[in-house]
């Protein structure tokens, strides 16, 4: 069963980051990193992730206390405004909220700004892309290993959605974060890095990522939801990261 605290991610997670997946943060067509000065800062970008980052991975798992059309109150949370979220949560008949935090780590911001601090702007923003494009990945990685355990003790897993989708405000991320390390006056101490979220809802370190999923015992209901395009959850047009999806469907089983 999915348990509170730090998960075990896959190590190195350098290696699971493609070429792809980097060049399309980048701003290149999909995986073509031009060959030359360019290509071989990016490989040192990733060798220097794999030798000094120390990405980590967080749940907490919190039942649902009451829902309404667009709210939904934590037991021992905060309450959190949405109507995707809740009708999301509706369609899967979710009574636990699993929260989970995947980062590339402090490191990278760090680096990177010394990178700036030495005019080196290049290789700043490499590896800044580089720590973003690791994020992503570790975040993937969190929802399928989530999965994979819920449906071993025959639970139900949704998709992940996060503050700052579709129909979410992002400074719902500063409420999630403090609920991540538990009650107290310093909730996020017992995490395993440096974890700050901004008033606006930004998070640092910045290549970070905080989602919910539904966690429910409709099996089934959840199932047909995660099979859906990541993309179907979002209405943006022109995203350039765009999936086949080309608009957002219905919500429902």
């Amino acid at each position: 069963m999915i348990a509170d605290g730090r998960l075990a991610i896959p190590e190195p997670l350098a290696e699971l980051v493609t070429d792809d997946a980097y060049a399309r943060l980048l701003g290149y067509p999909s995986g073509a990193i031009p060959d030359g000065p360019v290509a071989a800062r990016a490989r040192e970008a990733r060798d220097w992730f794999e030798r000094q980052a120390r990405p980590w991975a967080w749940v907490r798992i919190l039942p649902i206390a009451r829902a309404s059309t667009d709210k939904l109150t934590l037991q021992a949370g905060p309450t959190l405004t949405s109507e995707r979220l809740a009708a999301l949560l509706e369609a899967m008949h979710a009574d636990r909220l699993v929260i989970a935090l995947a980062t590339s780590g402090e490191q990278v911001d760090a680096e990177a700004a010394e990178r700036w601090r030495q005019d080196r702007p290049d290789e700043a923003f490499l590896l800044d892309r580089f720590g973003a494009a690791a994020a992503i990945r570790l975040g993937a990685w969190v929802g399928e290993h989530l999965r994979a355990t819920a449906n071993a003790a025959d639970l139900g897993l949704g998709p992940g959605y996060s503050p700052g989708y579709d129909g979410w405000d992002l400074t719902d991320q500063v409420d999630l974060a403090a609920c991540l390390g538990g009650p107290g006056s310093e909730p996020t101490a017992a995490l395993p890095g440096p974890l700050r979220v901004l008033p606006s809802g930004m998070i640092e370190p910045k290549s970070s990522l905080l989602a919910v999923f539904g966690l429910s015992s409709r099996r089934a209901a959840a199932e047909r939801l995660w099979l859906r395009h990541p993309c179907s959850w979002c209405s943006m047009a022109g995203c350039t990261l765009r999936g086949r999806q080309s608009k957002p469907p219905a919500l429902g089983p």
